[in-house]
């Protein structure tokens, strides 16, 4: 998958819309329900795209700790 830009202003809206918890809930090791992952700034968050043929906008941005986020990148 190529490089996908969030701009800030739909992360910072994605990390309140969350409350800086990571979104996934599929990971082997909390399958099933969320992630516990916080992240006091949205900075640190990983941000992908839920569909990627789709414009970089909140209703296609999800948030991910580093971890859940290379599970699903090694899952490609």
């Amino acid at each position: 998958m190529p490089d996908y830009f969030f701009p800030d202003y739909v992360k910072q809206a994605a990390h309140r819309r969350v409350d800086g918890r990571c979104e996934c809930t599929t990971c082997g090791s909390h399958a099933g329900k969320r992630c516990d992952t916080l992240y006091w700034s949205y900075h640190d968050a990983y941000y992908v795209p839920i569909n990627p043929k789709e414009p970089p906008e909140m209703h296609n941005c999800k948030l991910l700790c580093k971890r859940c986020w290379r599970q699903a990148e090694a899952s490609k």
